[in-house]
């Protein structure tokens, strides 16, 4: 049970899949929909996890992982194919295009190998990552310019994710030839730079006034403080559920209205 969750990445599939909730709560509201775009999404994100298994077998050695089952594939064509069925089934207007270009960012990932393309892995991981939550107000909304501030939020948060990954991983990706901006720049620069991009999306969600972002505020406090103290999972772990927590905001903000 325990190792089935950590292939399909439990933890970061909840993660990114909540960032499509938020871009389904904000120019949708609640419905039956929300549900759908969270399952297509966590489908779809494990999917693609479970595929860069297959594909990471050296860096994943270098980094003390355990090597994938041998019948992964067919795990992740299951969750692929569950992730569009969702997609397609439940949800209306232009969803489904937006959930197969999300498909198609992440499975691009490990088929060309952007790890291996300095720095394009970390802004890749943001701008792509972050599409999702696009694919979340897609359903039934149009496009609305605060749809790109909530895109560049979720694109800085993935930045934020991505770097404290590298950071975790940096001596395992060196060894591996990884191009990550920590493992190519440094240590010290790579925690530089996430710490400000930490304080960057922490004050402009204050500056911004947007609500239901605080929790983003709140724990980039304990974020930060990790991740000064080199404690890169703890941070990243802050980071994550900032975004699973926005999601509750903005239902109980709704529910109240």
């Amino acid at each position: 049970s325990n190792g089935f969750l950590a292939f399909i990445r439990f933890k970061m599939a909840t993660y990114i899949a909540s960032r499509a909730l938020i871009g389904y709560l904000l120019f949708n509201g609640i419905g039956w929909g929300a549900v759908a775009v969270f399952a297509s999404s966590f489908f779809s994100t494990a999917a693609i996890y479970s595929y860069n298994l297959i594909t990471d077998v050296e860096e994943d050695k270098a980094n003390g992982r355990k090597a994938p089952p041998k019948d992964l594939r067919v795990l992740v064509l299951a969750l692929a194919v569950a992730g569009f069925a969702i997609a397609f089934l439940a949800l209306g207007g232009v969803a489904h295009w937006f959930w197969l270009a999300v498909f198609a960012i992440g499975m691009t990932y490990s088929s060309v190998r952007v790890k291996d393309m300095f720095p394009i892995k970390n802004v890749y991981i943001a701008l792509g990552g972050a599409f999702v939550f696009l694919y979340g107000a897609s359903p039934q909304a149009q496009f609305a310019p605060a749809m790109l501030v909530g895109y560049l939020a979720m694109a800085m948060i993935a930045f934020i994710v991505s770097l404290e990954a590298d950071l975790r991983d940096i001596n395992g990706d060196m060894a591996a030839g990884v191009k990550s901006i920590p493992a190519v720049a440094g240590k010290a620069a790579g925690e530089l730079l996430a710490l400000a991009a930490i304080a960057a999306v922490a004050i402009g969600t204050v500056l911004l006034q947007v609500v239901a972002f605080y929790p983003i505020t709140v724990l980039s406090v304990p974020a930060a403080y990790h991740l000064g103290r080199g404690s890169h999972t703890k941070s990243q772990t802050y980071m994550m559920m900032s975004v699973i927590l926005i999601p509750v905001v903005l239902i109980a903000m709704q529910m109240g209205a």
